[in-house]
């Protein structure tokens, strides 16, 4: 970070498309405890073949919406205290 802390983590192997990968932060400050407070209100995946995805999230336990769309995507609704929305595509 510019203040000199450093971050480190670990990562799952990621692969090519919407399944999620894990993060371990380990003793390492996660960087959103020093972010602005906001609400992330709701996610879901958008992929040509959503039964695919379903079953991948589900073996992973993941509870995320998944709906069929022409091409992969994430779409998430932040919101901030003072009631301003924000849709992340």
């Amino acid at each position: 970070r510019p203040d000199g802390t450093l971050l480190a983590w670990r990562l799952t192997p990621m692969r090519t498309g919407p399944l999620p990968f894990l993060i371990d932060w380990g003793t390492a400050q996660h960087p959103t405890e020093t972010l602005p407070i906001a609400q992330l209100r709701s996610v879901e995946v958008v992929h040509p073949e959503p039964d695919v995805i379903r079953a991948a999230l589900d073996a992973l336990g993941a509870d995320m919406r998944v709906r069929p769309g022409e091409r992969f995507e994430i779409v998430a609704e932040v919101g901030r205290s003072d009631g301003t929305t924000f849709t992340l595509r």
